[in-house]
């Protein structure tokens, strides 16, 4: 898998799963029983998985150019 572009794909996916699973956290009765801290920790989750998710998306973009031109990734 790793020198492939299933490798970012996969890490890009896996994050959006995070992203998806720490948001819902924000839509059940966990948000008020297990108070601020976990909150503050679940978003905190929630942007780096974003963050994360974006940045995988634009290496396998920049993968996919790359094997058109014939280049490297740079």
């Amino acid at each position: 898998i790793f020198g492939t572009h299933h490798a970012s794909y996969i890490a890009y996916s896996s994050c959006i799963i995070a992203w998806i699973g720490s948001n819902a956290y924000f839509h059940t009765d966990w948000l008020v029983e297990l108070g601020v801290n976990r909150a503050i920790f679940m978003a905190e989750i929630a942007n780096i998985s974003a963050s994360l998710a974006f940045v995988f998306a634009y290496y396998f973009s920049c993968q996919l150019s790359a094997e058109q031109r014939k280049g490297k990734v740079h």
